[in-house]
């Protein structure tokens, strides 16, 4: 059996704000094909830098028809530093297993990815909005009138922005 991690891997938890990222994993057999119904069990470090799932170290589900399953109700404890959750699945005498690194942090974490979409959603608009500002412009130089019937050269127009970098909260 194969496990492959679809949400959570490489995952910051935010100890103060209490968010962490679920994780999420399909179970495959030796072909790649989806096993349904398989037993999965997630286990949490007992010390150091953890989470629980409703005050537990361990939550324990069955794949769903996809072979998929996800945590649910995940919480990080206050402590900081890195942790991997372990993972097994077993169906019909096959197993297989993996683990998922994740890491709890003061700092914040991936839960202002919606905010961090957010700003990559308004530099799109903004490179957007100024991309067709510029093809206006060309658009009213071309569509101007030419006394002389000579015609306009099209204008080349470039725009560039420098790197973007994205922090944490200030």
């Amino acid at each position: 059996m194969q496990i492959r991690i679809l949400e959570g891997e490489g995952a910051l938890n935010n100890i103060k704000r209490k968010l962490a990222h679920n994780p999420q994993v399909v179970v495959m057999d030796a072909d790649g094909r989806p096993v349904a119904g398989a037993a999965v069990v997630f286990k949490f470090p007992f010390s150091g830098p953890s989470a629980s799932v409703q005050g537990g170290r361990t939550y324990e589900g069955r794949t769903d028809g996809d072979g998929r399953i996800a945590v649910v109700g995940m919480t990080p404890n206050d402590v900081e530093g890195r942790f991997v959750i372990a993972v097994e699945a077993t169906k019909d005498g096959s197993s297989g297993r993996t683990v998922i690194p994740q890491s709890n942090t003061m700092a914040g974490g991936r839960e202002e990815a919606g905010a961090t979409g957010g700003n990559r959603k308004l530099w799109i608009g903004i490179l957007a909005l100024a991309g067709g500002g510029a093809a206006a412009g060309m658009a009213a130089m071309r569509g101007g009138n030419s006394s002389s019937g000579a015609t306009a050269a099209a204008a080349s127009t470039t725009l560039s922005v420098g790197s973007v970098t994205i922090g944490g909260p200030r």
